[in-house]
């Protein structure tokens, strides 16, 4: 999760980071809506959470 979220300091608007996981994250969801962060999270050949910025 910290690297997540350091990644996410320098991502320019409107790119998104992908990040492999080995389980859905729940428990970063709340911070990622504090830090203005939108989210989508998929199952389908491997967990990959898909993370940009909320405009």
């Amino acid at each position: 999760m910290v690297r997540i979220f350091a990644a996410l300091e320098s991502l320019p608007a409107g790119d998104k980071l992908q990040a492999l996981m080995d389980r859905e994250p729940f428990l970063i969801y709340a911070e990622l809506e504090r830090r203005g962060f939108t989210w989508e999270f998929r199952d389908e050949g491997g967990p990959v959470i898909e993370i940009w910025r909320t405009e």
